[in-house]
């Protein structure tokens, strides 16, 4: 007997896109443990993920054989407003393929030296997704993306970008749109608003001006 699965299959493609996830991972990505574990304990007796202790307070989660050779069949969840691409779309299916079609068409209409950015980026991007099916980028990939690439020290900026330019190619293959809104750039430092020096720093200014002949023409 099948089973519907709804956050059940959105765990699964996230394991999926990444062969093996910290359970605690699942749990911060998803903001509801509570929710998580008991959708993982269904997978578990379900036969589709393989558990092992990673450390003492928290395991490793894989998905079995069976639910590689035969993923279950997850709703399109794109009307529900939880963000997802369907495996229904026409264009590209897998990350690879799609790449390799949004390049080829960008090459007719931009630079080289904007190409190789592109492709700078698409490569940090497929490195870590690999060549999955569109219909597993979701929302919780990507979250669990930003969060591996923010602990592994980059700048806030240069995942935003990373983001930006998956968001791009997805664009293109039209499946963007049903994860726009549900996908958060990460805040980016801003550069301090400058301020009108004081009367007392402005004579300190024009003094040292005045004490060094090389400043006379500021002066």
């Amino acid at each position: 007997m099948s089973t519907r699965l709804t956050v059940p299959s959105r765990a699964l493609a996230t394991i999926g896109a990444f062969r093996a996830v910290a359970e605690s991972d699942l749990h911060d990505i998803r903001d509801d443990s509570q929710n998580s574990r008991r959708s993982l304990k269904h997978l578990e007796k379900e036969g589709l993920i393989h558990t092992s202790p990673l450390r003492s307070d928290d395991r490793a989660v894989t998905l079995t054989d069976r639910a590689r050779r035969h993923p279950p069949r997850a709703r399109d969840d794109r009307r529900a407003g939880h963000g997802r691409l369907s495996a229904d779309e026409p264009g590209p299916k897998r990350l690879s393929e799609a790449i390799d079609a949004y390049l080829t068409a960008k090459r007719i209409r931009c630079s080289a030296r904007t190409i190789e950015l592109e492709e700078e980026r698409l490569s940090i991007v497929e490195q870590h997704f690999g060549d999955v099916l569109l219909s597993a980028i979701t929302t919780t990939t990507i979250a669990y993306f930003q969060h591996l690439r923010h602990d592994a020290g980059r700048a806030n900026r240069t995942i935003n970008m990373d983001v930006g330019v998956l968001s791009r190619v997805l664009t293109f293959c039209g499946g963007w749109r049903a994860l726009a809104d549900h996908v958060k750039n990460l805040p980016e430092r801003q550069r301090p608003v400058g301020r009108a020096l004081t009367p007392e720093e402005r004579k300190r200014l024009f003094d040292a001006a005045a004490s060094n002949a090389e400043w006379e023409h500021v002066y």
